[in-house]
């Protein structure tokens, strides 16, 4: 679960999308190009905001209180 991960799925979902609306002449495939394009940038969205999350969390970490982080990440 790392923003690289999310990354490369975004990326993945984008390029789909694009291929869809760009090579398939149909007015569905449009339609689904475009929700893939959609789910590319709510989970581009998505990954930063947890890459954000987690290193705040983890800059206020001191060795006595790692079991509240690992709770509030859900570890």
């Amino acid at each position: 679960r790392t923003l690289l991960a999310f990354m490369r799925t975004s990326l993945a979902f984008f390029v789909a999308g694009l291929g869809l609306i760009k090579y398939l002449d149909h007015p569905v495939m449009d339609g689904l190009g475009w929700i893939f394009v959609l789910f590319s940038t709510i989970f581009l969205t998505w990954g930063v905001y947890r890459y954000r999350h987690t290193r705040k969390v983890l800059k206020q970490v001191t060795p006595n209180d790692m079991q509240e982080a690992e709770k509030e990440l859900g570890l």
